[in-house]
């Protein structure tokens, strides 16, 4: 195929996709916009094409995206998914979400395009956010009050030695579900007010041991393997409280999706001036369909007749997704990237299809090799 014929088909495959795509060379001058990059910014191509970035992003309140096309160009550092939020000279403000990429070439030199920058206008999802939100502010200061009502009469109760053995048995239960409650409150007001904090130095290695000394026993009625390495050195990007909400979080993730048997494994690896976090499992995965809807909360991966609460750590243990929603928000608020990849197990094809929940008892494998090799997921967190 002759290359004007190649250079006809790219064109009309940028010409028809709705993302915004931009080529940027070596210098930082803008090469090429397809029409979905006119709309979204809000400008004709002939405005910027030809112009160094930095001009055109002039706008101080556009700086998240400079910054994003600075770490590519001046340093490299590729994105895979940032969303910013972008003003158009119209002034209207518009949210993005961006990805970038460079080029794997030898040489590089100005009128080249070198750099890739794909974005997606995502202000109705965000929208859409805002409403799930306000929602969900609501209903937690709507339950904070009976919460309160309920926790000081079980109190009250707790301080009463001769309650007969029945009633013992339902306060014991209030008592365990009250907590669930409390938890739940907690996890909600990080939702909707994440904490800022402030970096401070600490020893990796003992914080990673101390919170997988802990997780093991809550966890010590199932049969999980743990695996992982020495992690022995400083990190002063982040706060030991941040770290451990990271690994008990995706920890706690892995555990409930991975059969009795199976095993979790989590690699710390310090960078230069980053740490990346890994949590691999190879237990059940996620199907396609919900990968799309793991961060949102409120969104668990079983059929509505199948889904229950169950005790923490507890293999297929449902929850209501705020956990993984919370671990977002805290990524959006503190500057890390979190990412994930996932195989559903071939076995199992469909959210109504079920794991026995022990690999000795699967009937569609002979081996734990077998059921490591057909499905699992990994949790990516990159700490700068």
């Amino acid at each position: 195929m002759s290359s004007d014929r190649l250079e006809n088909i790219e064109q009309i495959i940028l010409n028809s996709i709705t993302e915004g795509v931009i080529t940027i060379d070596c210098s930082g001058k803008i090469q090429s916009a397809n029409p979905s990059a006119e709309r979204i910014l809000g400008m004709e191509s002939s405005v910027f094409v030809d112009h160094h970035y930095g001009n055109i992003l002039d706008d101080l309140r556009n700086l998240g995206l400079k910054k994003i096309m600075d770490r590519l160009i001046q340093d490299g550092i590729q994105t895979s998914h940032s969303e910013i939020d972008y003003y158009r000279k119209d002034g209207q403000k518009i949210n993005l979400a961006i990805s970038t990429s460079a080029l794997n070439i030898d040489v590089c030199f100005d009128g080249l395009e070198t750099f890739v920058i794909v974005f997606r206008d995502i202000t109705a999802f965000k929208a859409l956010d805002k409403v799930r939100n306000k929602a969900l502010n609501h209903i937690s200061h709507e339950m904070a009050t009976p919460i309160s009502v309920i926790r000081a009469s079980v109190n009250s109760l707790n301080l009463i030695d001769s309650l007969p053995e029945i009633q013992q048995r339902h306060l014991e239960r209030i008592n365990r579900n009250l907590d669930r409650l409390l938890k739940i409150e907690a996890v909600v007001e990080q939702i909707l007010y994440p904490i800022h904090f402030l970096p401070v130095q600490f020893n990796v290695n003992d914080v990673l041991k101390k919170i997988l000394d802990r997780i093991k026993q809550e966890s010590a009625h199932r049969k999980i393997e743990f695996r992982f390495s020495e992690a022995d050195f400083l990190f002063d990007k982040s706060d030991p409280s941040t770290f451990e909400t990271i690994l008990v979080t995706l920890v706690k993730n892995a555990i409930e999706n991975t059969p009795d048997g199976g095993f979790v494994e989590i690699q710390v690896t310090p960078n230069r001036d980053s740490l990346a976090i890994a949590v691999l499992d190879r237990g059940v995965g996620i199907t396609l369909e919900n990968q799309n809807f793991i961060f949102d909360g409120f969104h668990h991966t079983q059929e509505t007749e199948d889904y229950a609460t169950r005790k923490p750590y507890d293999f297929n243990a449902g929850g209501k997704g705020l956990e993984l929603l919370r671990l977002k928000v805290i990524s959006e608020t503190h500057g890390f990237d979190l990412s994930f990849e996932s195989s559903r197990c071939a076995f199992i094809p469909l959210p109504t299809d079920q794991c026995p929940g022990n690999i000795e008892v699967c009937p569609h494998i002979n081996t734990r090799d077998e059921c490591f090799a057909s499905g699992g997921s990994t949790f990516y967190v990159k700490l700068r």
